[in-house]
């Protein structure tokens, strides 16, 4: 959702690629209503001061929420990536997963950096 941050490479990825037998499939949504029935949603830093709106908007849907953005996860996003001393790491929101009905492994919530 927002402006995409990944040219082609996230498509070409995830081209061809299955889990549990069922096709994954990349798309650019315009709108967070028609975002409602993916599984997983990139929000990007182009959305960020509508990330209130977007977060009440999936309320009461099984989106998983990832974005690349300073205070995501304080405005309810569930997984946020970082760079810290030049690594990738990922913050996560368990709180707003569960209100959402979706389980984060105990192995991934192990392996997550805490915001500051």
């Amino acid at each position: 959702l927002g402006q995409n941050v990944f040219g082609d490479n996230l498509e070409r990825t995830i081209n061809n690629k299955t889990i549990n037998n069922r096709p994954l499939e990349c798309k650019q949504f315009r709108s967070v209503t028609e975002a409602t029935n993916c599984q997983i949603l990139f929000i990007s830093a182009s959305e960020k001061d509508r990330f209130p709106k977007i977060m009440d908007a999936l309320r009461g849907t099984s989106v998983l929420t990832v974005s690349e953005t300073d205070q995501f996860i304080e405005a309810g996003g569930m997984i946020n990536f970082v760079i810290e001393a030049n690594k990738i790491h990922f913050q996560i929101n368990d709180e707003a997963a569960k209100k959402s009905g979706l389980t984060i492994s105990s192995k991934l919530l192990s392996l997550a950096v805490h915001p500051h």
